[in-house]
């Protein structure tokens, strides 16, 4: 059953991440509220996320050496979701609907095929594996 009041604790936390969308329905997306998906700052928010995720995805190892890569990848990571610590890894494929609302730990390292259609905040935890 979805909530009937927003969150304000939810609210003050997404205010400091990276990519928010902030709005009066992404206030009640956030705190489990019925909202409309389909205003253009939401749309444009999940435009933004494909194009960031694409990036991410689609890192041309040929071309980057060994080395760099996690570096690459970092870079594009926090470009992408809302906070993330050192030391993280994703493996492509990876698809957030929002990225804004992820906030990853340190350390943490989660295998291909990661799928988020999160629409409250979502936190891993710091060593984690996925």
């Amino acid at each position: 059953m979805a909530a009937t009041a927003k969150r304000p604790e939810i609210i003050e936390l997404a205010r400091g991440l990276n990519g928010v969308p902030m709005c009066e329905e992404y206030e009640c997306m956030i705190s489990g509220m019925m909202y409309n998906p389909n205003i253009p700052k939401l749309l444009e928010a999940r435009h933004r996320c494909r194009g960031l995720t694409d990036d991410y995805n689609n890192l041309d190892t040929k071309t980057v050496p060994y080395d760099q890569i996690a570096d690459k990848r970092m870079e594009r990571l926090r470009a992408l979701v809302g906070r993330v610590g050192d030391g993280t890894f994703i493996e492509p494929p990876f698809r957030p609907d929002y990225g804004s609302n992820l906030i990853i730990g340190s350390d943490c390292f989660v295998n291909w095929g990661w799928v988020c259609q999160f629409t409250i905040h979502t936190h891993k935890n710091h060593s984690s594996f996925v």
